[in-house]
């Protein structure tokens, strides 16, 4: 029989920055420097990726008892989990819901609940299970923070806009929390391991968070904002 290979957590990066780059070219496409048909295949191409990491991942979590848990109470990798829910959210935002508003709306809100649901199971985690201060890495920032401030972005384009809002005051409070202890973290501790240095890019990621679009009760209109790119908000 064979046995399925190991997919570490942070595997779902891959999809979440091809969801980036396609943005990029999504709002080429809007400012009309670039056709739409590369934003396309781009989320095409992200979605992809994420359906065979994902299905790669639940093949090896069900080769063997207790690998998810293990995965995710892991105090280095198992904040990289909420990239799995945040990218199809993402990919609903800016792929499906465009062609179709309802079932785009409907995936958005399913994976934003989702995304809440994990980023406090993990932060319940993080308080109540022993947590050393030098494993802490700017990679704690994705199941909250990321997640919210993206969660904001999404439900905004498919014009939800109260959720947006409550979505991006969730993403600055837990953004203040745990920016002040990674800071501190990076400071006065230890530097990083080697392969955790490229995370230091997500330190500086919140603070570009996308602006939402305006309500019609501002009275500036309801058409929402160029879509936000997961590489400039997480």
């Amino acid at each position: 029989m064979m046995v399925a290979p190991r997919i570490p957590l942070n595997f779902f990066g891959m999809p979440f920055g091809l969801a980036g780059l396609a943005e990029l070219w999504v709002t080429a496409g809007r400012q009309g420097h670039a056709p739409d048909t590369v934003a396309d295949v781009l989320l095409a191409v992200a979605a992809l990726v994420w359906l065979t990491t994902l299905v790669g991942y639940l093949r090896y979590v069900a080769g063997g008892r207790g690998r998810l848990m293990a995965d995710l109470t892991d105090t280095v990798a198992g904040p990289f989990a909420s990239l799995a829910l945040i990218t199809p959210m993402l990919l609903a935002a800016q792929g499906l819901a465009p062609h179709a508003e309802s079932a785009g709306r409907i995936v958005v809100d399913v994976f934003i609940v989702l995304t809440v649901l994990l980023g406090g199971w993990l932060t319940g985690q993080w308080i109540y299970g022993p947590l050393v201060l030098d494993h802490l890495h700017p990679g704690y920032f994705l199941p909250t923070v990321a997640g919210g401030l993206l969660a904001a972005a999404s439900a905004a384009e498919v014009g939800q806009q109260r959720l947006a809002q409550v979505m991006l005051g969730l993403g600055l409070v837990c953004w203040l929390i745990l920016g002040s202890m990674i800071l501190a973290r990076l400071l006065f501790r230890p530097g990083l391991a080697t392969p955790l240095v490229p995370t230091l890019a997500i330190e500086v990621a919140p603070p570009q968070s996308p602006p939402l679009p305006t309500s019609p009760s501002t009275g500036t209109g309801s058409t929402p904002s160029p879509r936000a790119s997961p590489d400039t908000a997480c």
